[in-house]
């Protein structure tokens, strides 16, 4: 059960060769409309994004069930030793 690969298809041209002083700010892009236009297709990885949070839902998870069973036995010593207590022997 694995996800479909994604694709991201985008086309690209080269840019015109411009001249710029030294100090000056380049001008803005131009295209080269002389130059061929190329389609350049994209995998889209996601690594291990998903698996960080994974691993921080079951390790918090687990934590979540260590501390309730701590809690519940806590809760069963103090019942038990409430009913063995005998308030007449103060």
């Amino acid at each position: 059960m694995k996800n479909p690969t994604l694709y991201a298809a985008i086309t690209i041209q080269k840019n015109a060769e411009v001249v710029v002083a030294p100090g000056e700010a380049p001008p803005p892009a131009e295209i080269d409309t002389t130059a061929s236009t190329v389609t350049v297709i994209l995998e889209r990885n996601l690594g291990n994004k998903r698996v960080i949070p994974a691993l921080f839902a079951l390790f918090s998870g687990i934590l979540f069930f260590v501390f309730c069973w701590m809690l519940h036995t806590r809760d069963k010593k103090a019942a038990e030793m409430r009913a063995a207590w005998d308030g007449k022997a103060s």
